[in-house]
């Protein structure tokens, strides 16, 4: 059977139970506080405790309706059961010994939403001793997703074609799988947009075009090499000094982002062949490690650029920066955390955790998101968690005594504040009331 054209549809729930290190039924909820999908889901926790593993899950139980043989009544399922058998990527493991914790049996369920009011349920139980898998809850309507993910593997092919990435969600199973050179795509689309009769090359070379100028901040973009001056024509970028440099030699942050997202843009181009502006078409995308390679200051920048370049996509991505947390900030947003529990000896899913709406990072990363002890480095916190203990002693001895006052001193040249103002601020404060306690009589 044949995939149908796409429907408007998102995730809204999803439950696992006994894949790895999970354990017992758990749920996600992928909607915001008024009940609506929620744009973005951001996934937290430490390292090892499955942030993979639900995207993969996510993926894997994506529906896909399929024209019938007729053609006329379309049948949903699964991407599992639509293309795969065996794990993606693996095939020396099935499904059941690839998830399943206890390598015999796993369930998954998900939720999908249409729009923000029909809901349908989906639900299937993998058994390793049983051939025939249990179905649960079919889909009450048609629904096909475009569902597209990216792995922490992920990296621009720069040309090498045998290793791209040829399915939707090759780097989330698979290493060593390449995107979409997306300096070639351009190259190639800016040839054939000269040549091009219907618009619609020239409509998706200048939307990727709009998309890059924004992604990288520069004044233009343009192909040289056209006249051999060079050995290969080459995409090059316009700074704001004015100066032309290659795309190629921008950091690794910049060229994997770059990768990654031209490579959805060209995947919804392919989805929606007969849009105006695919880009701004439903889809599902799912980014493992979306902080990956990236400067802090696009790392805060990343989430309002992906919600504007693409108004009507779904996004759920893993972190590990509070800087990704708190550019979430808007509506429409949910945060997830991870936790490994070592009396119950598996994850816990909290989907329910407190709002960090206006906090600054060092409060977000000592919060239950992240769990740092504090802003300061270990040592720092060594030198306070010391004087509490001295603190409390109460009487001193002189030894003691003496460690106080150097713990003091060494603290006293800590920096004040979170910026140079606020540090001066802080200063001068400090003299001020030094200023004041000098004129005090010492009788009174």
């Amino acid at each position: 059977m044949k995939e149908i054209n796409p429907s408007p549809c998102y995730i809204r729930e999803f439950s696992l139970e006994n894949v790895r290190c999970f354990g017992p039924r758990q749920s996600i909820d992928f909607c915001d506080a008024e009940g609506r999908w929620a744009r973005w889901t951001v996934i937290l926790g430490d390292n090892g405790v499955g942030k993979t593993t639900l995207l993969q899950c996510l993926w894997l139980m994506s529906p896909v309706a399929l024209a019938s043989e007729s053609g006329v009544t379309p049948a949903t399922t699964s991407r599992s059961l639509y293309r795969f058998k065996q794990w993606p990527g693996d095939p020396s493991h099935n499904l059941v010994e690839a998830l399943a914790r206890d390598g015999k049996h796993c369930d998954l369920a998900i939720v999908i939403g249409y729009g923000n009011s029909t809901e349908s349920d989906f639900g299937i139980s993998w058994r390793l001793d049983d051939p025939n898998i249990d179905w649960q809850l079919p889909f009450e309507q048609s629904a096909s997703m475009v569902c597209i993910a990216y792995g922490a593997s992920r990296k621009p092919s720069s040309g090498q074609v045998a290793a791209q990435a040829d399915w939707d969600a090759a780097t989330l199973f698979e290493e060593g799988k390449f995107l979409t050179d997306a300096e070639e795509w351009f190259l190639r689309s800016d040839y054939a947009a000269k040549a091009d009769d219907s618009g619609r090359m020239t409509r998706q070379h200048g939307q990727v075009r709009d998309l890059l100028l924004e992604l990288l901040g520069v004044e233009d973009l343009r192909v040289t090499g056209l006249d051999q001056r060079v050995a290969k024509p080459r995409l090059e970028a316009k700074n704001k000094a004015g100066a032309w440099l290659p795309v190629r030699s921008f950091s690794l942050g910049y060229r994997t982002s770059i990768a990654w997202i031209v490579d959805f843009a060209l995947r919804l181009f392919e989805r929606y062949p007969d849009s105006e502006n695919p880009l701004q078409e439903p889809a599902v995308c799912l980014v493992d490690e979306i902080d990956l390679h990236l400067h802090p200051r696009w790392q805060r920048q990343l989430i309002a650029f992906l919600s504007r370049q693409f108004p009507r996509t779904q996004f759920i991505v893993t972190a590990h920066s509070p800087l990704v947390v708190q550019a979430t900030e808007a509506a429409g947003t949910k945060l997830v955390v991870l936790r490994y529990d070592e009396a119950q000896g598996h994850v816990i899913i909290d989907d329910e955790v407190e709002s960090v709406r206006g906090w600054r990072i060092d409060q977000i990363l000592t919060s239950e998101l992240f769990g740092l002890e504090g802003p300061h480095s270990e040592a720092v916190n060594a030198l306070y968690r010391r004087r509490a203990e001295l603190v409390m002693v109460g009487e001193l001895d002189n030894e003691q005594r003496a460690e106080l006052v150097r713990i003091d001193a060494e603290l006293d040249q800590l920096p004040a504040g979170d910026s140079p103002q606020q540090r001066h601020a802080w200063d001068v404060l400090q003299r001020v009331a030094a200023q004041i306690e000098n004129r005090e009589d010492p009788g009174e």
